[in-house]
């Protein structure tokens, strides 16, 4: 049997992720695999979002080996909030559970009086059900 999959679907690629959050990812799946999430144009109305939703599940449809499906413990969503909210309920009614990456923000201020921001990974954080809210 293959391995179970954390599937990461956000704007950033595991491979930055810091060594926390690879082990936060690996003790919910040992498998991680990335479907970068999609741009959306500032334009784009409601029902696009939900034509975006149907083209990344049909997508998702095709890397099916017989049990992908079977084999997703979590998906982490983030991007663009309203085609996340799409996202997040239709991997929830799959019976996925999903989650957003909370970060800690550090901002610092260099010689220069510039502000740094930097992000540390502290949890994932399941979404609550979105079942039964219409997109």
């Amino acid at each position: 049997m293959t391995d179970n999959i954390f599937l990461n679907m956000t704007e950033r690629h595991s491979s930055l992720w810091s060594e926390d959050q690879l082990l936060a990812a690996r003790r919910i799946a040992p498998t991680i695999v990335n479907v970068l999430f999609p741009t959306v144009p500032h334009q784009t109305i409601d029902w696009q979002i939900s034509q975006m939703a149907d083209r990344i599940f049909a997508d998702l449809h095709t890397r099916d080996s017989g049990d992908f499906w079977k084999r997703i413990k979590g998906v982490a969503v983030q991007g663009e909030h309203t085609l996340t909210a799409v996202l997040v309920r239709r991997f929830q009614e799959y019976r996925i559970t999903c989650y957003a990456a909370a970060y800690e923000r550090i901002l610092e201020r260099n010689e220069q009086g510039k502000y740094i921001t930097t992000f540390r990974f502290f949890q994932f954080r399941p979404y609550p059900s979105l079942i039964g809210n219409r997109y």
